[in-house]
């Protein structure tokens, strides 16, 4: 698959013109390398951006994989993933055909404040495609580039949720152990205009664990 075959839009930057692609196979991802800005997990090294690139590979072919990527002079300079729910974790423990999750976003630290981010966003976002779908993201910190950024936890979450908030995404509180762990990680969801009352309400009920037996 040649990229120009998958552009769905180009967008003009101080840096030139850069390429989104808005549904990225594996065939156009193990051919355009990622550029070596983009790291995993707050990690930055030759290996794991090459981490990283595998990744991308096997999330787009996934079944509900998608991955949306920024690609200049021939290099992946940022992506955007949406795979299903983590089998580990409890959005994922039971079938929920509704409920898709956001993975991944990011910008190489070489492209970063040119406006990749949103410009993925709404390239994901403004065609209806997650209208029928709740889509949650998770904000790690441990996964925060906090060293290039210079920025603290707190200031770093608000710019996250400041980007999100833009395409429909609202904080959620929840008891998940992963989300409690430290305080400023959050809980981004979009709930679709298009989703069954039903099924919101089925994920409202998974942010907190029943226990039984408490009543007195």
């Amino acid at each position: 698959m040649d990229v120009s075959a998958a552009v769905t839009r180009t967008l003009e930057t101080a840096r030139g013109p850069i390429t989104l692609v808005g549904r990225a196979n594996p065939d156009l991802l193990a051919r355009h390398p990622l550029e070596d800005g983009i790291g995993a997990f707050s990690h930055y090294s030759r290996y794991a951006t090459e981490i990283q690139g595998n990744a991308l590979v096997r999330v787009a072919g996934l079944p509900e994989g998608r991955v949306l990527v920024a690609v200049h002079g021939g290099r992946i300079v940022a992506f955007l993933t949406f795979h299903p729910a983590d089998r580990e974790l409890r959005w994922g423990h039971e079938n929920f055909p509704e409920l898709l999750e956001l993975g991944g976003i990011e910008t190489s630290r070489n492209y970063r404040r040119l406006g990749i981010a949103p410009a993925l966003m709404a390239l994901a976002f403004d065609g209806g495609d997650y209208d029928h779908r709740i889509v949650y993201a998770t904000g790690y910190t441990w996964c925060w580039d906090l060293d290039a950024t210079g920025l603290s936890k707190g200031r770093y979450r608000e710019k996250i949720l400041a980007l999100f908030r833009r395409f429909g995404f609202d904080e959620h509180v929840t008891d998940e152990p992963n989300i409690r762990f430290d305080w400023c990680n959050v809980l981004m969801v979009r709930i679709g205009p298009r989703v069954p009352l039903a099924a919101h309400r089925r994920f409202l009920d998974l942010l907190f664990e029943r226990h039984a037996g408490l009543a007195a």
